[in-house]
Protein backbone atom coordinates (compact mmCIF):
# COMPACT_ATOMS: atom_id res chain seq x y z
CA UNK A 1 0.00 0.00 0.00
CA UNK A 2 1.37 3.28 -0.92
CA UNK A 3 1.41 6.96 0.89
CA UNK A 4 -0.41 9.19 -0.95
CA UNK A 5 -0.08 13.45 0.43
CA UNK A 6 -2.50 15.18 0.51
CA UNK A 7 -3.93 15.10 -3.31
CA UNK A 8 -3.14 18.74 -4.86
CA UNK A 9 -5.47 20.78 -6.70
CA UNK A 10 -3.40 20.56 -9.66
CA UNK A 11 -5.13 17.23 -10.26
CA UNK A 12 -8.16 18.43 -12.01
CA UNK A 13 -6.14 19.98 -15.03
CA UNK A 14 -5.95 16.52 -16.21
CA UNK A 15 -9.79 16.14 -17.52
CA UNK A 16 -8.70 18.52 -19.84
CA UNK A 17 -5.95 15.89 -21.37
CA UNK A 18 -9.19 13.69 -22.75
CA UNK A 19 -11.19 16.90 -23.45
CA UNK A 20 -8.87 18.57 -25.90
CA UNK A 21 -7.41 15.60 -27.29
CA UNK A 22 -11.20 14.29 -28.18
CA UNK A 23 -10.33 11.24 -25.91
CA UNK A 24 -7.64 10.19 -27.67
CA UNK A 25 -4.96 10.50 -24.45
CA UNK A 26 -8.15 9.28 -22.13
CA UNK A 27 -5.43 7.01 -21.38
CA UNK A 28 -2.72 9.46 -19.83
CA UNK A 29 -4.55 10.58 -16.55
CA UNK A 30 -5.07 7.36 -15.46
CA UNK A 31 -1.38 6.18 -16.39
CA UNK A 32 -0.64 9.27 -13.91
CA UNK A 33 -3.22 8.30 -11.60
CA UNK A 34 -1.70 4.66 -11.56
CA UNK A 35 1.86 6.00 -10.58
CA UNK A 36 0.47 7.94 -7.42
CA UNK A 37 -2.16 5.85 -6.49
CA UNK A 38 -0.46 2.35 -6.90
CA UNK A 39 -3.51 0.51 -8.10
CA UNK A 40 -3.80 -2.05 -10.66
CA UNK A 41 -7.46 -0.94 -11.39
CA UNK A 42 -5.74 2.80 -12.91
CA UNK A 43 -3.28 0.90 -14.89
CA UNK A 44 -6.40 -1.61 -16.16
CA UNK A 45 -8.44 1.43 -16.93
CA UNK A 46 -4.92 3.35 -18.85
CA UNK A 47 -4.82 0.20 -20.76
CA UNK A 48 -8.05 0.14 -22.36
CA UNK A 49 -8.59 3.23 -22.93
CA UNK A 50 -5.31 3.48 -25.09
CA UNK A 51 -6.70 0.50 -26.85
CA UNK A 52 -10.08 2.39 -27.56
CA UNK A 53 -8.17 5.20 -28.74
CA UNK A 54 -5.74 3.08 -31.28
CA UNK A 55 -8.82 0.85 -32.78
CA UNK A 56 -10.75 4.31 -33.36
CA UNK A 57 -7.68 5.86 -35.07
CA UNK A 58 -6.99 2.63 -37.08
CA UNK A 59 -11.11 1.81 -38.24
CA UNK A 60 -12.40 5.37 -38.51
CA UNK A 61 -12.74 5.67 -42.45
CA UNK A 62 -11.46 8.67 -44.13
CA UNK A 63 -14.54 9.68 -45.29
CA UNK A 64 -15.89 11.76 -42.65
CA UNK A 65 -19.68 11.34 -43.28
CA UNK A 66 -19.50 7.91 -42.15
CA UNK A 67 -20.72 9.65 -38.68
CA UNK A 68 -22.85 5.84 -38.50
CA UNK A 69 -19.05 3.28 -38.16
CA UNK A 70 -18.50 1.84 -35.33
CA UNK A 71 -15.19 2.83 -35.26
CA UNK A 72 -16.91 6.86 -34.84
CA UNK A 73 -19.12 5.96 -32.48
CA UNK A 74 -16.92 4.75 -30.25
CA UNK A 75 -14.15 7.30 -31.11
CA UNK A 76 -17.00 9.37 -29.46
CA UNK A 77 -17.56 7.47 -26.05
CA UNK A 78 -13.97 7.34 -25.43
CA UNK A 79 -14.02 11.44 -25.93
CA UNK A 80 -17.12 11.57 -23.28
CA UNK A 81 -16.97 8.90 -20.97
CA UNK A 82 -12.79 9.47 -20.63
CA UNK A 83 -13.62 13.20 -20.05
CA UNK A 84 -16.18 12.15 -17.27
CA UNK A 85 -14.10 9.54 -16.01
CA UNK A 86 -11.21 11.47 -15.40
CA UNK A 87 -13.14 14.21 -13.84
CA UNK A 88 -14.45 12.07 -11.40
CA UNK A 89 -11.57 10.12 -10.49
CA UNK A 90 -9.66 13.51 -10.31
CA UNK A 91 -12.57 14.54 -7.72
CA UNK A 92 -11.72 11.28 -5.66
CA UNK A 93 -7.93 12.11 -5.52
CA UNK A 94 -8.37 15.61 -4.26
CA UNK A 95 -10.91 14.88 -1.72
CA UNK A 96 -8.74 11.77 -0.45
CA UNK A 97 -11.13 9.00 -1.12
CA UNK A 98 -8.78 7.63 -3.64
CA UNK A 99 -5.67 8.69 -3.04
CA UNK A 100 -5.02 9.37 0.98
CA UNK A 101 -3.93 5.83 1.87
CA UNK A 102 -1.85 5.37 4.42
CA UNK A 103 1.09 3.26 4.79
CA UNK A 104 1.05 0.63 7.20
CA UNK A 105 3.94 2.08 9.21
CA UNK A 106 2.49 5.55 9.79
CA UNK A 107 -1.38 3.43 11.50
CA UNK A 108 0.97 2.00 13.30
CA UNK A 109 2.81 4.49 14.74
CA UNK A 110 -0.99 6.18 15.08
CA UNK A 111 -1.45 3.45 16.94
CA UNK A 112 1.33 3.29 19.23
CA UNK A 113 0.81 6.55 19.66
CA UNK A 114 -2.70 6.74 21.12
CA UNK A 115 -1.78 3.30 23.25
CA UNK A 116 1.27 5.73 24.93
CA UNK A 117 -1.55 8.23 25.57
CA UNK A 118 -3.33 6.45 27.50
CA UNK A 119 -0.49 4.88 29.44
CA UNK A 120 0.46 8.03 30.36
CA UNK A 121 -3.38 9.28 31.59
CA UNK A 122 -3.46 6.20 33.59
CA UNK A 123 -0.20 7.06 34.93
CA UNK A 124 -1.54 10.19 36.25
CA UNK A 125 -4.25 9.15 37.11
CA UNK A 126 -2.79 6.20 39.17
CA UNK A 127 -0.86 9.34 41.01
CA UNK A 128 -4.27 11.03 42.10
CA UNK A 129 -5.47 7.56 43.49
CA UNK A 130 -2.47 7.55 45.72
CA UNK A 131 -1.70 11.13 46.57
CA UNK A 132 -4.89 12.74 46.39
CA UNK A 133 -7.59 10.29 46.83
CA UNK A 134 -10.44 12.37 47.83
CA UNK A 135 -9.75 14.61 44.74
CA UNK A 136 -9.73 11.07 42.75
CA UNK A 137 -13.03 10.12 44.14
CA UNK A 138 -14.85 13.42 43.02
CA UNK A 139 -13.15 12.76 39.55
CA UNK A 140 -14.48 9.38 39.37
CA UNK A 141 -11.29 7.78 38.60
CA UNK A 142 -11.59 3.71 37.86
CA UNK A 143 -15.22 4.76 37.73
CA UNK A 144 -16.53 4.20 34.04
CA UNK A 145 -20.23 3.29 35.20
CA UNK A 146 -20.34 7.34 36.41
CA UNK A 147 -21.05 10.49 34.17
CA UNK A 148 -17.52 12.40 35.11
CA UNK A 149 -15.71 14.44 32.47
CA UNK A 150 -11.83 13.13 33.64
CA UNK A 151 -10.16 10.73 31.34
CA UNK A 152 -7.93 8.27 33.45
CA UNK A 153 -7.54 5.98 30.54
CA UNK A 154 -9.88 3.74 31.13
CA UNK A 155 -8.54 2.14 34.70
CA UNK A 156 -11.43 -0.09 36.84
CA UNK A 157 -11.49 0.53 40.02
CA UNK A 158 -12.06 -3.61 41.40
CA UNK A 159 -12.90 -2.68 45.05
CA UNK A 160 -15.84 -0.10 43.69
CA UNK A 161 -17.38 -0.73 40.77
CA UNK A 162 -20.36 -2.88 39.81
CA UNK A 163 -20.44 -6.81 38.31
CA UNK A 164 -21.90 -5.74 35.20
CA UNK A 165 -18.54 -3.08 34.71
CA UNK A 166 -16.24 -6.37 35.50
CA UNK A 167 -17.96 -8.05 32.33
CA UNK A 168 -17.92 -5.49 29.90
CA UNK A 169 -14.52 -3.49 30.55
CA UNK A 170 -12.44 -6.65 31.66
CA UNK A 171 -14.35 -9.50 30.08
CA UNK A 172 -14.79 -11.32 32.90
CA UNK A 173 -17.48 -13.67 32.99
CA UNK A 174 -20.49 -12.68 35.00
CA UNK A 175 -20.24 -15.67 37.48
CA UNK A 176 -16.48 -14.62 37.85
CA UNK A 177 -18.05 -10.29 38.41
CA UNK A 178 -20.24 -11.88 40.62
CA UNK A 179 -18.00 -13.98 42.92
CA UNK A 180 -15.66 -10.57 42.88
CA UNK A 181 -17.73 -8.37 44.31
CA UNK A 182 -19.04 -10.54 47.18
CA UNK A 183 -15.61 -11.60 48.29
CA UNK A 184 -15.31 -7.82 47.91
CA UNK A 185 -18.00 -7.35 50.17
CA UNK A 186 -16.79 -9.69 52.99
CA UNK A 187 -13.28 -8.58 52.70
CA UNK A 188 -14.10 -4.81 52.33
CA UNK A 189 -11.61 -4.56 49.75
CA UNK A 190 -9.15 -6.20 47.83
CA UNK A 191 -5.13 -4.27 48.09
CA UNK A 192 -4.19 -5.66 45.06
CA UNK A 193 -3.82 -8.27 41.71
CA UNK A 194 -2.51 -10.79 44.48
CA UNK A 195 -5.37 -10.29 46.54
CA UNK A 196 -7.81 -10.92 44.17
CA UNK A 197 -6.22 -13.91 43.11
CA UNK A 198 -5.72 -15.15 46.40
CA UNK A 199 -9.22 -14.68 47.65
CA UNK A 200 -11.17 -15.69 44.43
CA UNK A 201 -11.14 -18.41 41.89
CA UNK A 202 -9.80 -15.65 39.07
CA UNK A 203 -7.83 -17.45 37.11
CA UNK A 204 -4.38 -15.40 37.46
CA UNK A 205 -3.96 -15.11 33.66
CA UNK A 206 -7.42 -13.31 33.46
CA UNK A 207 -5.75 -11.00 36.05
CA UNK A 208 -2.62 -10.42 34.27
CA UNK A 209 -4.12 -9.48 31.27
CA UNK A 210 -6.45 -6.64 33.31
CA UNK A 211 -3.37 -5.37 34.60
CA UNK A 212 -3.16 -2.59 32.51
CA UNK A 213 -6.14 -1.10 33.80
CA UNK A 214 -6.84 -2.33 37.09
CA UNK A 215 -7.17 -0.34 40.79
CA UNK A 216 -8.06 -0.89 43.84
CA UNK A 217 -9.17 2.14 45.89
CA UNK A 218 -7.84 2.95 49.39
CA UNK A 219 -11.40 1.88 50.60
CA UNK A 220 -14.88 0.67 49.79
CA UNK A 221 -17.46 3.16 48.27
CA UNK A 222 -14.62 5.78 46.36
CA UNK A 223 -16.12 7.59 44.08
CA UNK A 224 -19.36 6.45 44.69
Amino acid sequence: MSKVDAPGRGAMWWVLVPFFSVGLLAAVPFGWLSGRVRRVRNIVIAALYAAAAVLALVFIPEDEAAADNWAVVMAACVWILGTAHTAVAMSALRRGDAGQERSVGQVNREVLRAAMEREELRRKARGLLVEHPVAAAEMRIGRPDLPRTYDDGGLVDVNTVPADVLVRHLGWSAEQAEEVVAVRERLGRFADGKELIAFTQLPPTRVDAARAVLVFSARLGVGA
